[in-house]
């Protein structure tokens, strides 16, 4: 796992300071190597986290002529396979790396190499004869590329740090994103907090040309798509989950350096590990972070299965006190984050770093399976809506309105009522009634009728079909799965130099269970139905039959606790930054109703904590 970054320059050379001091921001992405090449106008920086070929897989690299320059962040799983092609094709290999190899599949197939790589990708070519840069990044969108445009030069880099280090690119707050942020608790899609910096969608590639009249061009090389196969037993289909999720596990271990897993209590990481242990030949590490409160506390049943399966287990508790490392989490993440699992989840890499250099996570398995319990209400939701407009109308809406007006939470049920084909906006960490109060009149004028859930809803439409749990499961699998769970897990493992692999993100396994049809994974209030049943043999009934809890800190009551002095101390303090942004009567309205225990505001609370943070570290 590394760091990458580059600069194009269309007014000049580009200079080895100002491409270390890019590279040197992301030291924590590889602390073992750097390295850099400069032609003329055009600069790629390394950070080299080693991990396999420890003594030939120094970037950048080039091919035998060099008339290629490669710097890669990630892993090819098959590289050893496509290795053996191109060998058979006469190419010739200096190195024993996955990243020669993607050399040598440009070489043969051009832009379609990625189409021959699996894996978890970013990186960025330098074809000196065809005067271009070619950009890529991993199907799911595991390995973050951030880059911009600007008219004298382009930058990019694996985190939006890389290109805060010039001091000319322009800083001015997108206004969108801002709402996205308030809206999910994280950044959509290709938007970044500034309007000058964006991110490499998923499964894109893009070519920009060194000659500055050339126009960029991107490409959708893979994106999930739903497509059931109805001919298959729900036997057979265990039988395949079974062989494949073990073959992308034994890929996901290859390692030339000490390896682990993270262990939750959950399904996924369960399964992911119980595989990992059936196939090596030493007690697998594996790293569990838990807290006090129990209703939060999965630590029990990853110490049953770890005792089960005889893995090398640790365990750490973490307590109000870990919302200290807020100042670091910002740093971290360079942008607004407010998914608080962050916390925990930036603990446990910091703690599994002391044993092992990589390690396998469950990530995705929500996604790929219907895991969560959204979409179990979702689909409630659509039935409801399915009925004659004026049977809802009587039914539900009519009924709502005998409620008194003072009773709380009948404000949201009028909104489901109205609006229920538009499910996923309601996923809201800030729903729109929230933000009109929240913002400022100047921040409301200048948003004009732009709304973060618009976007939402018009990227579910273009994935319904006649299944609409596959839509909102694409719908995921495209915003929530990359800007959320894999942000927050890609920066705080790499803070700590820590590469974590998802091997249920495997695209192989992944497709695999896009062909699953629905009903075996959500049916009623069974969900993973499937991947359940293909791995009961491996675990003990406990981690299929307790509450999901999540890996998410108690945060809402560490702040009606602990913490509420720490609360009152930021969110009261007449000159916090925020207060540019917000109405200051809401913020405290809510901070009051969540101290009296009226209602639960920790996630909205955390929210403007953390914007407020990251206002005083970029001078806001």
């Amino acid at each position: 796992m590394c760091g990458i970054c580059g600069k194009l320059s269309y007014t000049g050379p580009v200079n080895e300071p100002e491409l270390k001091l890019m590279a040197d921001a992301i030291v924590h992405r590889g602390p073992d190597d750097c390295g850099y090449m400069l032609d003329k106008q055009v600069g790629l920086g390394f950070r080299r986290l080693s991990i396999i070929d420890l003594p030939t897989g120094h970037q950048p690299m080039s091919n035998a002529k060099g008339s290629l320059w490669i710097t890669f962040n990630g892993e090819i799983y098959n590289f050893r396979e496509q290795r053996s092609k191109l060998l058979g094709m006469g190419y010739t290999f200096h190195s024993q790396s996955d990243t020669e190899v993607i050399l040598g599949l440009y070489e043969v197939y051009g832009e379609s190499c990625v189409d021959h790589l699996r894996g978890m990708f970013a990186f960025v070519i330098y074809d000196k004869a065809r005067e271009k840069l070619f950009f890529a990044r991993d199907r799911f969108g595991i390995k973050p590329l951030y880059y911009a445009i600007l008219p004298d030069r382009v930058l990019w880099g694996s985190e939006m740090k890389t290109l805060l280090t010039d001091p000319q690119l322009p800083r001015t707050m997108d206004l969108e994103a801002f709402d996205n942020y308030f809206t999910y608790g994280y950044i959509d899609r290709e938007r970044s907090i500034y309007k000058s910096v964006r991110k490499l969608l998923p499964g894109h590639t893009m070519t920009i040309s060194t000659r500055q009249s050339v126009p960029v061009s991107y490409r959708n090389y893979w994106k999930p798509a739903y497509r059931p196969d109805n001919t298959k037993t729900a036997a057979e289909w265990q039988e395949m989950i079974e062989a494949e999720l073990k073959n992308t596990v034994n890929l996901h271990m290859i390692s030339d350096v000490p390896i682990g897993a993270f262990l939750s209590g959950g399904i996924d990481s369960s399964s992911v590990v119980s595989l990992m242990q059936e196939q090596s030949s030493r007690p697998v590490n594996t790293f569990t972070i838990g807290f006090q409160e129990n209703t939060f506390n999965e630590m029990p049943y990853a110490q049953e299965l770890a005792a089960q399966l005889k893995t090398h287990h640790s365990a750490r508790i973490i307590q109000a006190n870990s919302v200290e490392i807020l100042p670091k989490l910002v740093q971290a993440y360079d942008e607004p984050f407010a998914d608080y699992s962050a916390i925990p989840t930036w603990y446990v890499s910091q703690f599994a770093r002391e044993t092992v250099t990589v390690a396998l996570s469950g990530d995705g398995g929500d996604e790929l399976f219907a895991g969560y319990d959204l979409y179990e209400r979702f689909l409630n939701m659509k039935t409801r809506n399915q009925l004659p407009r004026f049977v809802r109308q009587t039914l539900f809406a009519g009924g709502l309105q005998c409620i008194p007006d003072g009773v709380r939470g009948k404000k949201m049920l009028l909104l489901l009522s109205k609006q229920a084909n538009e499910a996923p906006a309601f996923s809201a960490m800030w729903h729109n009634y929230e933000r009109q109060k929240l913002y400022t009149p100047l921040i409301r004028e200048e948003l004009g009728s732009y709304r973060a859930e618009t976007d939402r809803v018009a990227l579910l439409n273009s994935h319904l079909g006649p299944e609409y749990l596959a839509g909102l499961q694409l719908t995921d699998m495209l915003s929530y799965l990359p800007e959320d769970i894999l942000t927050k897990v890609d920066r705080a493992s790499m803070a700590h130099s820590l590469e974590v692999r998802v091997p249920l993100l495997d695209h192989v396994f992944a497709e695999l269970s896009f062909s699953i049809p629905v009903h075996y994974k959500l049916e009623g209030h069974q969900r993973k139905i499937i991947l359940k049943q293909a791995m009961a043999k491996y675990l003990p009934p406990s981690i299929f039959n307790h509450k999901k809890t999540g890996f998410v800190a108690p945060l809402s009551a560490w702040f009606k606790n602990e913490l509420a002095a720490y609360c009152k101390e930021v969110l009261l303090m007449p000159q916090a930054p925020l207060y540019h942004y917000f109405n200051r009567k809401y913020v405290q309205e809510i901070l009051a109703i969540h101290l009296s225990g009226k209602r639960d505001f920790g996630g909205k609370l955390w929210s403007l904590l953390f914007f407020n943070e990251w206002l005083q570290q970029h001078g806001k």
